[in-house]
């Protein structure tokens, strides 16, 4: 009887510990997957936005850069609408209408973990930015171009992402051990009987 419990014993223990390890490094993988998806919708909407501003950005003959404020996206004109844009090159700073007469502390921006292309920043209102730096070409010179859109959607779908990823992958673990438990049970009863 003791050899008998001690085999499910083991058979338990190696059952639940494989489970949990293939569970976990699924769940991982798939949390990844998902989580490039939104993030790479995201860059893709401020990589189409920054071409369009690109777009209004011309360069003067004084090598003075001017920007045509009816050629950019109505966000960026509305006074701390959550879109902003900083363009950066020496003595060069231009920005937004949306900012006023803030500026991104841009010093503060921090690489995405899950995709280095993207950007965390704080805005001037204390809400959440994702956004993309961008190295222009405007008349010879290499400005560097800033774009910041509103983050929150974008973080919320990822910890929706999240929470429904945890219910799904409890309800399978749970629902995985529960017939190993069975499996083992009743698998033994012959051996149990024999004895």
């Amino acid at each position: 009887l003791r050899e008998n419990l001690g085999l499910s014993q083991r058979l338990l223990i190696l059952g639940i510990l494989t489970t949990l390890a293939l569970m976990a490094g699924g769940g991982y993988l798939l949390r990844d997957r998902l989580h490039n998806t939104i993030l790479r919708s995201m860059a893709a909407t401020l990589n189409e936005r920054a071409d369009r501003l690109a777009s209004s950005l011309r360069a003067g003959d004084s090598g003075h850069i001017y920007h045509d404020p009816a050629l950019a996206p109505e966000e960026y004109r509305t006074i701390f609408s959550g879109w902003y844009w900083q363009l950066e090159a020496g003595n060069i700073n231009k920005h937004s209408r949306s900012l006023w007469d803030s500026s991104l502390p841009l010093a503060q921006a921090k690489a995405c973990s899950d995709d280095p292309e993207l950007y965390r920043l704080t805005g001037p209102t204390g809400e959440a930015l994702l956004g993309i730096r961008r190295t222009l070409d405007i008349g010879g010179q290499t400005p560097t171009l800033y774009l910041f859109g509103p983050a929150d959607a974008t973080l919320d779908e990822l910890k929706r992402i999240d929470r429904v990823l945890l219910i799904s992958l409890g309800i399978l673990a749970l629902t995985l051990l529960v017939s190993l438990w069975l499996q083992v049970r009743l698998g033994l009863r012959p051996l149990r009987r024999l004895h």
